[in-house]
């Protein structure tokens, strides 16, 4: 592949199996096909019209199962045609954080990228030709300790968004990983993954109902034996090794996490970025790593409103520091679309510049979605 892979299609990493749900279907009728995907998130459609995707975190929203349907609970994803690149596929699977993307035809899905295949396509790219597994790591992990509660861990999932914990021993050291999807399957499904049929708990075992496992210790629920490799791992070895799972994750060794996202954001950080029509006013003094996380967050919010809005517009980003108390002050952060009949304002504030940063971007990618959403309704 070599030099190659950004212009390689994704025409030959689409996949012809995957699950479609209708978007008015009971919820209900979402569990049994879950365990049947595999991992893989589902197609939501309406005729043949995609709608989004759902996938075992879905059911962890808060709704009655019995009750509600597909459309309350599905993930607005974006969709890929045969001619995107495979740059563009990565970039849209780690914006949308989702493991397969749909590929719309004629506006009909006839496939999905899954991304084990965009891992296994990237084995080979001169991008981690010379990189170990401890140059792409998270370090110092977001986790909970073996005796939290899984509520607990459920809360700060949902709170900073990600979908696996590290679970810290007494002496520092991982002594598992608690991963959404399957603590979704866990509770809602009762997948049975092999030897975890009925879980640990107390010194016997019993099965656990979806009543009581938000109080259930997290160790019972734990993937005990992650992968593990060394910081000094090839990186090809690592790709490998994510592409074989069906939830993955590598634990590297005194160091932390790779995860699906670490890869993508590597890949793409080493790529030639697309000039965007995004102009930055007043930025603070800040480090290169800040200065990075301003830019790389309002670029992701551009195209998350380029692919709602579909037409020629731009986004001014203004700074402005007041406040100060020593060596801090508060950030103000005014964002504005234009381009699009009307201007779109958003605004933020707060003491640390990536906060402001990103609390004024999601505000925007609402005003956007509501103000779009409410048209359609017209």
């Amino acid at each position: 592949m070599g030099n190659n892979t950004t212009q390689q299609s994704i025409s030959s990493l689409i996949s012809t199996d995957f699950a479609t749900i209708l978007h008015d279907a009971p919820v209900s009728k979402l569990m049994s096909i879950l365990k049947q995907s595999e991992g893989l998130p589902v197609v939501v459609v309406n005729g043949d019209d995609y709608k989004g995707l759902v996938s075992n975190s879905s059911l962890l929203r808060n709704v009655d199962v019995s009750k509600s349907k597909i459309s309350s609970i599905l993930h607005m994803a974006p969709t890929l045609t045969s001619s995107h690149s495979l740059d563009d596929a990565i970039r849209l699977m780690r914006d949308a954080d989702v493991r397969a993307l749909p590929v719309v035809e004629k506006q009909k899905v006839v496939g999905v990228v899954p991304a084990r295949a965009l891992l296994n396509a990237l084995v080979k790219s001169t991008v981690f030709s010379n990189v170990s597994a401890s140059q792409l790591v998270s370090a110092n992990p977001l986790s909970v300790s073996p005796d939290d509660d899984v509520g607990k861990a459920l809360q700060l999932m949902r709170s900073k968004n990600i979908r696996k914990l590290a679970v810290m021993g007494e002496r520092g050291n991982i002594d598992g990983i608690l991963k959404l999807e399957e603590l979704a399957g866990d509770i809602l499904l009762n997948v049975d993954r092999g030897s975890r049929g009925a879980y640990k708990k107390g010194y016997g075992t019993k099965s656990i109902d979806q009543s009581s496992a938000m109080t259930v210790q997290v160790k019972s629920l734990m993937d005990e034996n992650p992968v593990s490799m060394l910081g000094s791992e090839k990186a090809s070895n690592v790709l490998k090794s994510l592409a074989s799972q069906n939830n993955p994750v590598v634990v590297v060794q005194g160091k932390g996490l790779i995860t699906t996202q670490d890869i993508f954001n590597y890949y793409l950080s080493n790529q030639p970025r697309p000039v965007l029509p995004i102009s930055i006013t007043h930025l603070p003094d800040i480090d290169a790593i800040d200065r990075a996380f301003v830019e790389e967050t309002l670029s992701r919010t551009f195209t998350k409103v380029a692919r709602v809005l579909k037409s020629d517009h731009s986004l001014k980003a203004v700074f402005k520091q007041t406040n100060k108390s020593g060596l801090r002050a508060q950030t103000t952060v005014k964002l504005t679309i234009e381009g699009a009949g009307r201007p779109i304002y958003a605004k933020s504030v707060n003491w640390k510049v990536r906060l402001a940063t990103k609390e004024a971007c999601k505000t925007l990618e609402n005003e956007i979605s509501h103000a779009f959403n409410k048209g359609k309704s017209r």
